[in-house]
């Protein structure tokens, strides 16, 4: 498998940031850090994109309608995002985990320890260009069962497939519901690439990162305190 010098993995954390923070508002909300005991403390939150080549955990709160259990919904979920979890990032795809309770009841969640089935072609042969924010939103559609239905499918959650096809007929649990997308200026900006090889001078790499460009800071900001640390130290306990 490719993978990124020092350089340029950190010039690829800060394209993640910069774009995945571009998205933030009443729907998804963003905080990164450095470590697993820096987003377990919720103890210095990474909020500049300079810093943000070390930015390898992001916690992402969702505000979005889905099943808790089989009638009943849920309306805020905790997810957190583990980058480097595979040691090939961004050829190896991350881990996400739902840190909060409940679980969702979905195909795509396993209970009782959230983690999150991404399925097998989200970011595999993408050659590393798959970012962080397309994994935000997808995650984000999983919640809204916004994706086609399939009969025969089981995932996790039998129950749940079946439900989703004799009550909610198949369709999103809010259908038309619209995702934030990522800044314009960010993701088709012109400008010069960044000179960009992996070690294994994979021929893609030169087009997966953009230059950084400043953007207006979002309109909602992420109050970190208001995440619990209960939650996400209770997670933390159950997986280690």
């Amino acid at each position: 498998m490719p993978h990124l010098t020092k350089t340029q993995l950190a010039s690829r954390l800060r394209y993640d940031f910069q774009v995945v923070k571009s998205i933030e508002g009443p729907m998804i909300q963003v905080s990164a850090y450095c470590s697993v005991s820096d987003l377990k403390r919720k103890h210095n939150a990474i909020t500049e994109v300079e810093a943000a080549g070390e930015a390898t955990h992001y916690l992402i709160e969702y505000h979005i309608k889905s099943l808790k259990t089989k009638g009943k919904f849920h309306s805020k979920w905790l997810c957190h995002v583990d980058l480097l979890a595979e040691g090939s990032y961004p050829f190896s795809k991350p881990v996400a985990h739902i840190v909060s309770k409940p679980i969702p009841w979905s195909p795509h969640f396993l209970r009782k320890v959230g983690l999150i089935c991404l399925g097998d072609n989200f970011w595999q042969n993408k050659n590393g260009d798959t970012l962080l924010y397309h994994l935000v939103i997808h995650v984000a559609k999983l919640l809204n069962f916004d994706e086609p239905y399939r009969e025969w499918y089981s995932g996790w959650n039998r129950e749940a497939v079946q439900y989703w096809g004799s009550v909610l007929k198949g369709q999103p649990i809010t259908p038309g519901l619209i995702y934030p997308i990522a800044s314009h200026q960010l993701t088709h900006g012109k400008g010069e690439k960044d000179s960009c090889q992996s070690t294994d001078s994979h021929s893609d790499l030169a087009a997966m990162f953009k230059p950084i460009r400043q953007v207006s800071k979002p309109n909602v900001n992420l109050n970190v305190a208001s995440i619990s640390t209960d939650i996400v130290n209770q997670y933390f306990k159950k997986v280690q």
